[in-house]
Order: structure tokens, then sequence, then C-alpha cells
């Protein structure tokens, strides 16, 4: 049996691998390749 989501997917009734989808699709958009990358460009931006 499969293990239910956990955090927002589990929160949100979405799926891990939605939310992988669409994580690799906003990466793709900024030019970023991980979620620590992320973080610093979302820090710089100031949001």
């Amino acid at each position: 049996m499969p293990h239910p989501p956990t955090g927002a997917p589990g929160e949100l009734f979405l799926s891990a691998k939605t939310v992988e989808a669409t994580l690799a699709r906003v990466y793709r958009k900024l030019d970023i390749r991980s979620r620590a990358e992320l973080t610093r460009v979302m820090g710089q931006s100031g949001r």
C-alpha cells in the first residue's frame, strides 16, 4: 500500500508526482537547479 503524501501535497490532496512535475517546470522557467538555489533567488527578490 502506498504511503499518503505529506506536507503540501497531503494538505491540498495532490500527488507527490504532481508537485514534483510543477516544481520541475518552475525550475526550468527560472533556470534553477535545486530548492536551495530557489530559496537563494527568492531571498534576493525580497519575497
